[in-house]
């Protein structure tokens, strides 16, 4: 299972894996958000993440530690919110400016 979790209302979301009773915590690099969307039975881990700037969101898949950021061609921002067993990536939300 995957989830956010922050401090308060107004303070940055930080996201998690809970799997086989352990939780793992993750922050998205340089990022002042990170919210997991997805998860396969692999604890791969698709999602978005609030760059620094406030402006602009980047989609990225979580795999053994390591996190390879996804972005609509064109796009400004990209939120994934899903991922299969295969590790194909569900729905890619492109938010439009």
């Amino acid at each position: 299972m995957v989830g956010k979790y922050s401090a308060g209302s107004s303070s940055p979301s930080h996201g998690f894996l809970y799997s086989g009773g352990t939780f793992t915590f993750l922050d998205y690099p340089g990022a002042d958000s990170t919210i997991p969307r997805g998860n396969n039975d692999s604890s791969q881990i698709s999602g978005c993440a609030g760059l620094g700037n406030g402006t602009s969101v980047v989609g990225f898949v979580y795999d053994q530690g390591a996190f390879t950021t996804v972005t609509a061609p064109g796009k400004a921002d990209t939120d994934v919110w899903g991922i299969d067993n295969a590790g194909d990536l569900g729905s890619i939300l492109q938010h439009f400016r």
